[in-house]
């Protein structure tokens, strides 16, 4: 493991010396490796949602609708019981 980030590590170093001439800090590129990886990871848990579709707009409503719902009707009775009291 400790290799692969050695190697991983000077890679980033040459990269960064050739292409724009900068010496880097050891501290910055782990953060560069790390956020790296995370996008790496991120890629594969977002190819892994399954796609949803609608034949129409109103199906698509009607999910939306029903998604929110409860945050509806939450604010609806917290609306009421405010009104209801004053």
């Amino acid at each position: 493991m400790e290799n692969n980030y050695e190697k991983i590590l000077g890679q980033f170093k040459m990269h960064y010396k050739e292409k724009f001439g900068v010496q880097i800090d050891d501290d910055i590129l782990y953060l560069l490796i790390r956020i790296n990886e995370m996008h790496k990871d991120l890629k594969k848990d977002i190819k892994n949602v399954p796609e949803i579709r609608f034949r129409s707009g109103w199906d698509y409503f009607l999910y939306g609708l029903g998604s929110k719902l409860h945050w509806i009707l939450s604010v609806f009775i917290f609306s009421t019981l405010i009104f209801l009291l004053l």
